[in-house]
C-alpha cells in the first residue's frame, strides 16, 4: 500500500513538473534544460578564465615588490605556472557541471524507480551551493596565496569593492538560477557575511599591507568590510530572490525610476519644464465592458 502511495504520489509530481516527494528520493530535481546546462558552461569557462586574468594581472602589479621581497615566493614553479591555482578551481566547476548533468548526458544523473525520466544525483540548488562555498573558501588569501607558490603565512589582501565584486557575482547568477529555498538562501547569506568578515580579520596580518600609511589603510578597509561589505553581500541573495519573484513589480519600479531620471535630465540640458507623470509610458488599459 505504501509503494503505492509513493508511485502515485510520484506519479503526480511528474504530472506537475518534475520531482519526486522527498520521502522517496533525498532532494530530486530534474537535470536541467540544455539551455541552461550551455549557460552554466559559459559561465564557468568565463569566471575561470576572468580568476587567472586578475591573478596575473595582480602578481604584475605587485612584481617589484615580490622581486625584493623573495622569501615570499615559497615555490617558484607554482609561482610561474599557476597551475595548481586552476585545476583546484576546475575540480572545483567540473564538480558542479558534472552534477549539473552538463558534462556527459550519462553522468550526475540517475534512475528512479517511479520515474521515467532520470534524476540528478545532487539537486541543482546543492551543486550550485557546494560550490560556492568552495569559491569563497579559495578566495580567501590565506588559503589562497599558498596556491599561488606565497610561503604559508604570508598573503595579500582585497579591499571591499575587490571583495565584493568577488562574492555578489556567483551570488547573483546562483540565486537566479537554481538556489530558491529559504535554507539555500540563508545558506549563502551566511558564506558570504563569513568570507567578508574573515577578510576584515585577516587583513592587518597580510603582507603586503606592510608599507608606509598601511595602518591607516588597513584600518579602513577592515571597517569597510565589515560594515559596507558583510551587511550588502549577507543580505544580496534575499535581495535578488525577492526582485525575481516580484519581476514585473521591479520592472515598473526601475522604469519609473528611469523616467523620472531622464526627465529631470532633459530638463536641466534643456532648461525647459519637466515632463508631467501623464506623459510617462504606461500600459494600455483594458476595454471596458459594454454597459
Amino acid at each position: 500500500m505504501g509503494s503505492q502511495g509513493t508511485a502515485a504520489a510520484a506519479a503526480e509530481a511528474e504530472a506537475a513538473g518534475g520531482g519526486v516527494v522527498k520521502a522517496a528520493y533525498f532532494d530530486p530535481t530534474k537535470p536541467p534544460t540544455q539551455t541552461k546546462r550551455m549557460i552554466y558552461r559559459i559561465y564557468v569557462a568565463c569566471i575561470l578564465l576572468l580568476e587567472v586574468k586578475l591573478v596575473c594581472k595582480q602578481r604584475s602589479r605587485y612584481e617589484e615588490y615580490l622581486e625584493s621581497n623573495s622569501l615570499l615566493i615559497h615555490r617558484l614553479w607554482m609561482y610561474d605556472t599557476m597551475w595548481p591555482f586552476i585545476l583546484v578551481h576546475l575540480l572545483i566547476d567540473a564538480f558542479m557541471l558534472f552534477h549539473l548533468n552538463a558534462i556527459h548526458p550519462k553522468w550526475g544523473v540517475t534512475k528512479h524507480p517511479h520515474l521515467k525520466e532520470p534524476v540528478l544525483r545532487i539537486s541543482e540548488e546543492n551543486s550550485i551551493l557546494i560550490r560556492h562555498c568552495l569559491k569563497m573558501l579559495i578566495r580567501f588569501p590565506p588559503i589562497g596565496a599558498p596556491l599561488v607558490g606565497a610561503k604559508i603565512g604570508y598573503f595579500h589582501a582585497f579591499t571591499c569593492a575587490q571583495a565584493l565584486s568577488m562574492s555578489l557575482s556567483p551570488t547573483v547568477f546562483g540565486t537566479l538560477l537554481a538556489v530558491r529555498s529559504m535554507r539555500g538562501l540563508l545558506i549563502m547569506c551566511l558564506c558570504n557575511v563569513l568570507f567578508m568578515v574573515g577578510l576584515a580579520v585577516s587583513l592587518p596580518f597580510s603582507h603586503i599591507v606592510q608599507t608606509p600609511f598601511s595602518p591607516t589603510w588597513a584600518a579602513r578597509a577592515c571597517w569597510h568590510h565589515v560594515v559596507i561589505g558583510a551587511p550588502l553581500a549577507g543580505l544580496m541573495p534575499l535581495i535578488t530572490h525577492v526582485a525575481q519573484k516580484n519581476y514585473p513589480a521591479v520592472k515598473a519600479m526601475v522604469c519609473a525610476t528611469v523616467w523620472r531620471v531622464l526627465s529631470g535630465v532633459v530638463a536641466l540640458v534643456l532648461g525647459g519644464k519637466k515632463p508631467s507623470a501623464s506623459s510617462a509610458p504606461s500600459a494600455p488599459s483594458a476595454p471596458s465592458a459594454p454597459s
